[in-house]
């Protein structure tokens, strides 16, 4: 999708949101959580993609549940810079909790680096 392009392009991380319109979680995860300020401010590096699933036929919708395994609403996957997911949420979630996931995720800016020396190579010419 775009918003995906545009976290790549612009080296950010990215917060999938997937809801239907039927879901009493959903609901209160978009008034009680999203809304609260912290929420709000950890969640500003992020680029925010929202996936309405309301129509869980449509051939994109069922395309990008199936891609993400989406299941249950609502979820929140949190991806890093590189394009790793790094927390899922399926089920409401309070706005302390996804604030310290958010920080947390938005601080990563890669995978993690191997160990210094885990991935030393035998070079040619030099005894161990």
């Amino acid at each position: 999708t775009e918003g995906v392009l545009r976290a790549q392009r612009e080296g950010r991380p990215l917060l999938l949101y997937f809801h239907a319109v039927w879901s009493i979680a959903c609901k209160e995860l978009e008034t009680k959580t999203f809304t609260d300020p912290r929420v709000r401010a950890a969640s500003a590096p992020f680029v925010a993609i929202s996936v309405d699933t309301t129509n869980d036929e449509d051939p994109q919708v069922e395309a990008l549940m199936k891609k993400y395994n989406v299941a249950p609403l609502p979820t929140v996957i949190l991806i890093n810079r590189s394009g790793t997911e790094v927390k899922r949420f399926s089920a409401f979630v309070d706005p302390e909790n996804l604030a310290a996931a958010l920080t947390l995720s938005a601080e990563q800016p890669h995978d993690p680096p191997l160990l210094h020396g885990a991935d030393r190579r035998r070079r040619p010419g030099r005894a161990r």
